[in-house]
């Protein structure tokens, strides 16, 4: 017990002396240190093929830093949702990220997309509470820099990858869609997610660059649903989770060496 009291007490004044972000830092990453580009999974199993497409892993708190396309990158599993996504992103800019890539599923809106085909976010609109919490902007911006990486990227793959560009949704909601819901978000924007939203405020309110590409993991309005009565390509989609990550060593190499900080809030 005492001991308790020994460490708690030490603990304590140790984070009095880091700021609120380093504070997230700590709690959320179990690091103060991470690399300036950060890779952004919340599916485990691509967290792991991410790890195992680099070289060199070490081990950071919660975090993992590889060597992909020659330089080092921090892979760190920002959860499941705005939330989540939100203590991650401050985390992040405690520790000294630069730029943050979001790598995940989305679900297509439009009937003429197709599982494992790619999604880019181009823009991110707000439809979650997180988001519509702490600010009264509804749609946010990709950063410029890292929306060239990923066309650059593309470039070099594009014959094996099909992919589309626009704005994606940013919804609470995952088993509980209805036809009405999705209706709804289709009117504006042709793919969904459950994180982009809060991300693009944050990493532009921090002074950070951001960006969302994703694999579509099923098109509801055209019946196809991995957990719906039809079938699913879970082929299709395993394939394009494989192509992302191919894609994420293109866009790697394409960002500058010194990623510019944007103007941020003090």
């Amino acid at each position: 017990m005492i001991k308790s009291k020994v460490l708690g007490a030490l603990a304590a004044e140790y984070m009095k002396k880091l700021d609120t972000r380093q504070k997230a830092a700590r709690v959320v990453l179990g690091t103060l240190e991470v690399d300036d580009v950060v890779l952004l999974p919340v599916d485990r199993r691509l967290e792991k093929k991410l790890i195992k497409s680099g070289k060199r892993p070490r081990r950071r708190g919660y975090t993992t830093s590889v060597k992909i396309s020659g330089r080092r990158v921090s892979i760190i599993n920002s959860g499941l949702g705005t939330p989540a996504m939100e203590a991650t992103v401050v985390g992040c800019a405690g520790a000294g990220a630069k730029a943050l890539i979001r790598l995940d599923s989305c679900g297509g809106l439009k009937p003429a997309m197709e599982v494992g085909q790619l999604f880019v976010a181009e823009k991110a609109r707000a439809f979650d509470g997180a988001t519509q919490a702490v600010t009264d902007e509804r749609e946010f911006d990709a950063s410029p820099l890292l929306l060239d990486a990923v066309e650059n990227g593309l470039a070099g793959v594009k014959r094996t990858i099909r992919y589309h560009k626009g704005t994606i949704g940013t919804v609470d909601v995952f088993f509980g869609q209805t036809k009405e819901m999705l209706d709804r978000w289709a009117e504006d924007c042709p793919a969904i997610d459950m994180e982009s939203s809060i991300l693009y405020h944050l990493a532009a309110r921090f002074g950070l660059h951001a960006v969302s590409v994703l694999v579509i993991s099923d098109v509801k309005p055209a019946g196809v649903d991995p957990f719906g009565p039809g079938e699913h390509p879970l082929g299709d989609y395993l394939e394009g989770r494989e192509k992302l990550v191919r894609l994420a060593e293109e866009v790697v190499k394409n960002i500058p060496r010194d990623v510019p900080r944007l103007n941020a809030e003090p």
